[in-house]
């Protein structure tokens, strides 16, 4: 769960600290109150292109802090690139420069950018008009389509032969 969102020089935001409430969060507003940015910055988080530095900044940044506790599929793709949650914490941030390549951090050391895509893939789900970031992921596809399948056995078959093939 998202616990914490802050946001230094992304587009029209100077600087903004949100601590959404337990559950679901719906951001809603007038035309021009910031909703696209406050999504563009989770997206950013989330491993995705920067809409922009704010005009005059040298750098647009963005961090969450998101409690894992509660999502074993988070921390097992934490372990999996070499973390460990703190407090049952992750702190997914990126720095983009008004030019140049952006740097991508995961709990304060340098992550590559897809680190930050699959474990924020286990944590943040965006609806909206045309927008929802988990079944855009194939693997999530597969995910549900397993899911719907409802044939642990054979899933779990499948998998352990698929395994024994890719380690030949």
């Amino acid at each position: 769960m998202l616990e914490e969102l802050e946001i230094h020089n992304l587009g029209p935001i100077r600087s903004a600290l949100i601590a959404p409430a337990g559950g679901m969060t719906a951001i809603t507003g007038e035309t021009g109150a910031g909703k696209s940015m406050l999504l563009s910055a989770i997206r950013l988080i989330s491993g995705g292109p920067s809409d922009g530095v704010s005009v005059g900044a040298s750098e647009a940044w963005a961090q969450g802090v998101f409690e894992v506790a509660s999502s074993p599929a988070a921390v097992a793709a934490a372990h999996e690139a070499g973390f460990e949650p703190e407090d049952g914490e992750l702190f997914l941030s990126r720095k983009v420069p008004a030019s140049g390549r952006s740097r991508s951090m995961l709990s304060g050391r340098s992550v590559p950018r897809s680190v930050l895509g699959s474990i924020a893939a286990e944590l943040v789900t965006i609806h909206g008009q045309a927008d929802q970031l988990r079944i855009a992921s194939s693997t999530r596809q597969r995910e549900f389509l397993d899911r719907y399948a409802g044939d642990d056995v054979a899933l779990v078959a499948y998998g352990k032969a698929w395994n024994a093939l890719r380690a030949m």
